[in-house]
This record gives structure tokens, sequence and C-alpha cells, in this order.
């Protein structure tokens, strides 16, 4: 019992170690995309947006699920006390293939790929950054492997750790060339992209051996220690040989599986057990694989369509840089805070269906989907009413006519907060009632239709039309998951979307009058966004959207119950008389 009560303490302080990391890490990626603007301006983020999707495609074919599975089984395999080393080595060696192979694939289609985007200058920024991949699918296979074996600090420090060296090498080789032109600055940041990929593998090999020879260590230790107790057990009557065959079998045990690099690493894996990888692989890497390649479509359909619309290569390659760089920054800053509830929300939902706590299920998915309502709604009016003191503030060194650009194309996505938080979110709640082809299937129609909005609005209306048709993927695939999920659990989890609304829209008031009373944009970030979180906050409760029962479910409980007692005051009368 109390091993049981310390491996759940332990999946717990896991999966906060990886949750802090994994937001930190995000955090910085969306953060380093403002002074990487800066430096490249917006034709030079236009270059770097269109060789990026493009690698991140290859990356998600190239790990083709093999981490995840890796780690369930992993997970699984050490439950049992079997030699989980084996699994490792297979999956290390099938990504090292697969690395190699997309790495030299994407060099080998550099000038193809750059001339189907429509700017033949990108090719050196596809050479630079093949030879990550490879790098990518070692440090998957790490990370893979320790998160099995609920061991999550090294891949929150990784994490970490990869955004830290991107961010200073990447922004130091961009400023460093910037003076040389533009595509020079491209290929210094994407060379911060390399570099950060190799340290990044370093560090994972180096913390690998050190944990493979402190559990040697450990299980030598352990089997002497059954040894000598074994050799004492003698004395009371039991025979000296029973007693000497176990000592060396366990020994002999012990050796085997604590052998890395000879017979035991090269175990082979039944074909049985790698179906059942794959198994897990498969559906994975394809909801991993959906939006970068949805990134890929828009990277090879939209500068062509605003050549088609009139514009000059280096025009149409700075809009694309303006809507898919600081626009999609500012817009993935919010989702990335939301997107960490649907990491804490799987395993919890996934433990309450394995129970068949159908009550527990029900709660925590509605619990979920509110929460994303009720942090994307503010933020994407938030966005909206304050686009352009956030792109001044953010990106001072964007032309006045780029910086126009910029402001409409992030009033017009600024829903896309709210629909793919809340996308996401039910993408997450699919994969943990394990029915993750609906989210495959609601991701593809959502592409569909993005793409023939692409062509079409983009090729009529320009720039804002590729800012319309952004919406397309996250709104159809959003009504597709909700239909689906009710289909499924025959669970309504949309509640008082109405009320939020109207928080937002008299939040929003509040906030262009602010903005109409001060002119500084960075004075009217700062004062906007306070008075917008007092007037939101307060209507929140007010309106019961945030209720007695979500608070003890929710961090800052003795403020929530603090607010909530104070603004809903007349719940408890009764309790002061």
């Amino acid at each position: 019992m109390r091993k049981k009560a310390k491996n759940k303490k332990r999946m717990f302080s896991g999966a906060a170690v990886l949750l802090v990391g994994s937001v930190v890490a995000k955090m910085l990626g969306a953060l380093y995309r403002i002074p990487l603007t800066n430096i490249l301006g917006a034709e030079g983020m236009g270059m770097y947006q269109l060789v990026f999707p493009v690698y991140a495609l290859f990356m998600v074919l190239a790990t083709a699920g093999i981490p995840t599975s890796l780690s369930r089984t992993v997970a699984e395999k050490r439950a049992l006390g079997e030699n989980v080393k084996k699994y490792f080595a297979v999956a290390m060696c099938a990504l090292l293939v697969l690395g190699l192979a997309f790495g030299l694939l994407m060099g080998a289609l550099s000038d193809v790929l750059a001339k189907r985007q429509g700017n033949a200058d990108t090719r050196f920024g596809f050479l630079i950054i093949a030879p990550a991949i490879t790098f990518v699918c070692v440090i998957s296979g790490f990370r893979g492997y320790f998160q099995g074996q609920m061991y999550m600090l090294p891949t929150a420090l990784s994490n970490v750790v990869e955004q830290v060296v991107k961010l200073a090498v990447g922004i130091g080789a961009s400023y460093a060339l910037a003076k040389r032109g533009v595509i020079y600055a491209v290929c210094g940041a994407l060379f911060g992209v390399t570099v950060s990929e190799i340290v990044t593998a370093a560090y994972m090999g180096v913390t690998y051996l050190f944990r493979s020879k402190k559990e040697k260590r450990e299980r030598l230790s352990q089997v002497s220690l059954q040894g000598y107790d074994l050799q004492s057990g003698s004395e009371n009557g039991v025979l000296q040989s029973e007693t000497s065959a176990q000592i060396g079998k366990n020994r002999d045990n012990a050796a085997q599986s604590s052998r890395f690099g000879k017979k035991a690493r090269f175990e082979k894996v039944s074909r049985g057990e790698l179906k059942g990888m794959l198994k897990v692989a498969l559906p994975i890497a394809a909801v991993a694989a959906l939006m970068p390649l949805a990134n890929f479509f828009d990277s090879v359909i939209i500068v062509n369509m605003l050549k088609a619309f009139g514009l000059k290569q280096s025009v149409a390659t700075a809009q694309y840089g303006i809507i898919s760089g600081p626009v999609n920054s500012l817009i993935n800053m919010p989702v990335v805070a939301i997107m960490s509830l649907a990491v804490a929300v799987v395993p919890s939902v996934s433990a309450s269906r394995a129970t068949r706590d159908i009550d527990g299920v029900m709660l925590k998915s509605s619990l979920c989907v509110r929460l994303a309502y009720l942090l994307g709604i503010p933020f994407a009016f938030y966005l909206a009413v304050f686009a352009r003191n956030v792109i001044g503030a953010l990106y001072p060194a964007l032309s006045e006519q780029n910086t126009v650009v910029a402001v409409n194309v992030l009033r017009i996505t600024a829903a896309n907060v709210v629909f793919l938080s809340v996308m996401q979110i039910y993408v997450s709640l699919f994969q943990a009632v394990d029915k993750t082809k609906y989210a495959v299937f609601s991701l593809i129609a959502g592409i569909i239709v993005k793409i023939v909005l692409d062509v079409v609005l983009t090729m009529y209306i320009g720039i804002n039309g590729a800012a319309i048709a952004s919406l397309a993927l996250p709104v159809v695939a959003y009504f597709c998951t909700l239909v689906s999920y009710y289909k499924i659990c025959g669970l309504r989890l949309e509640k008082n979307v109405g009320l939020n609304l109207l928080s937002g829209v008299i939040m929003a008031l509040c906030g262009i009058a602010v903005g109409s009373l001060i002119k500084n944009d960075v004075a009217s970030l700062a004062v906007g966004f306070a008075v917008c979180a007092v007037v939101y906050v307060w209507l929140a409760f007010l309106f019961n959207l945030v209720g007695k029962d979500d608070i003890p479910h929710l961090p800052l409980k003795k403020l929530l119950w603090a607010l909530h007692r104070t603004i809903r005051f007349w719940e408890y009368n009764n309790e002061t008389r």
C-alpha cells in the first residue's frame, strides 16, 4: 500500500515537473519570435516561416509517434519487471534511421521546396536546418524512455535548454549576420535551431549515461543484500545448495538486466510487441502531423496566391511573415497557457475512465472546457481591442505599412485563441478516452476547408483572406470534435458560453475606453490589461462562471474563495447570522 502511494505521488510530482518545463519552454519559444522579428523584419520573418513549417512537418514524420509508444511500453514492461533496454534500443535505432533519412531528404529537396514556395533563396535555410532532424529524433527517443520510467526531469530541463540555446545562438547569429543581408540573418536564426538540438541531444545522452550507471549500482547493491539475507537464512535450516542456487540466479538476473551494449541490450522484440508499439504510435503520429501539415500547406499556398493577387515576391513574403510570425506568436501565447490544462487533464480523465467513474469523467472534462472558454474569450477580446498597441510596443521595427497589415490580421485571427484552445482540449479528451481517430477526422476536415479558403480568399482579397482562412481549421475541427464527443460520451460540455461572451463584450468596451484615453502603447497595454482583468474577473464571479464546486479543483484556492465571498456575498449571508 505504501509503495502504491509512493508511486502515485511520484507520478503527480513528475507530471507537475513536466508541465512547468513545457510551459516555460513554450513561453520562451513564443517570446523568442519578438526580438527575431525586429532583427529579421517582415520579409526575413517570412523566409524563416517558409522553412520552419517544413522542418516541423519532417520532424513529426521522422519521429512517427515512436517516443510516446516507447514511453507507454517502457512503463508497462517495467511494471512487469521485464528488461526495458531492448525496447529502448529498437526505438532508438528506428529513430536514428528515420532521422537520417528525413534529414537527407530535406537537404535533397531544398531546391524543389524553395521554388514551390515561391522564394528560391530559402534553399540555404533548408540545408542549414536539415541536420537538426536527426538530433531531434535522438532527443525524442531519450525523452520517451525517461518518461516511461516516470523520470520527467530530463524532459523538462531539455525543453528549457533547447529554447535557451536557440534563443541565445539564433538571436546572436542573426544579429551578427543581418548587415550582410536578409537571407544571411535568416540562416543565422536557423543555425541557432540546429545548434540547440545538438546541445540538447548531448545533454540527454550524458543524463542517460549517468542514470544508467546509478541504476546499475542500485541493482547490484540490492542483489548483494538479497544474497546476504539468503546466506544468513541457511543457518535456520535452509539447504545450502538451494541458497547458493538462488544467490546465483539473482546475481545472473542483475547482471543481465544491467548490461547495456551486450546481449541483453539486443534481446529480440517479438513481432507482437512491435505491432503493439505501432498500434499506439500511428494514431498519435497522425494527430501530431496534421497541424504541421496545415502550416506546410500555408507555406506553399499563401506566398504564391499573394503573388497571383498582384504583389511582388518581397512584399508577398513579408506579408506571409507577418501572419505566420508575430501574429501567430501573439495568438499562441495565451493558447500555450490554456493548453497546459490539456496536458494535465488527459491522465486525470483516463484514470476516471479506467475506474468507470462516469461522474469524474464528466466533471473533469466539463471543467477543462469551461476554463478554456473562461480564459480564451478575454484574451481574444484583449488582443482584438489592443491590436495596434500590442504590435507597436512589441514590434517597433516594422514599417508603418507592415504594422497596419499586422494589426488588421491580428484583429481577424484573435478569435483563434478561443477556437484553438477548445479544439485542442477536445483532441486531448479524445486521446484520454482512447478515441483518437475522431480527432484525426476532425482535423482533416478542418485542413481541407482551410486549403480551399486559402486559395480562393488569398487570391481575391489578399492577406486578409489568408487571415480569414486561418479561422477555418480550428472552427471546423471545433464543431466536429464537439459533435463527436457528444455522440461518444453523451456529454454536453459547453455551458455558460453566452455569459462568457457577454462578459467579454463588456470587458472589451471598458478596454476601448481606456485605449481612447491613453495614447502611449505600453501605458495603454498595462492600464488596459489591469482594467480588463478586474472587470472580467468581477463579471465571471457575478455570473457564476466560477462556482463553488469548481474552486476545489483549481489552483490559488484561497484567493478564489476570497473573491467568491466578496463578489457573491449574498450566498454567505446565512453563515454570518
